[in-house]
């Protein structure tokens, strides 16, 4: 097994026993998905005192999510998202960069 595989399999692993449950919707319909969450979340850079605001974010399988794409929704806890921009890492996780609708 390559470095690449082993990373995928560990990628996906965590995601199923970190992960919440959350519905993707894009072009085929609703799919059931298991996401890590981060919420949005407003703060200060602690070197310059800037106020940092971070928009939510999910992790995905990019088994579940290899064809999100800009416009398809994600809800997490019953709230509705819609993707912005969707990052394949190359390891087995796609970062799906949110905007609450």
């Amino acid at each position: 097994m390559t470095f690449r595989e082993d990373m995928n399999d560990v990628s996906a692993e965590l995601i199923d026993i970190l992960g919440e449950p959350a519905v993707y919707t894009g072009a085929s319909g609703p799919v059931d998905i298991t996401v890590i969450f981060e919420p949005e979340v407003l703060g200060a850079n602690p070197y310059t005192g800037e106020v940092v605001n971070t928009g939510p974010v999910a992790y995905a399988k990019t088994a579940d999510a290899s064809q999100a794409k800009h416009k398809d929704t994600l809800n997490v806890a019953g709230v509705d998202y819609e993707i912005l921009k969707a990052e394949d890492d190359g390891y087995g996780v796609t970062t799906l960069t949110l905007n609450r609708l």
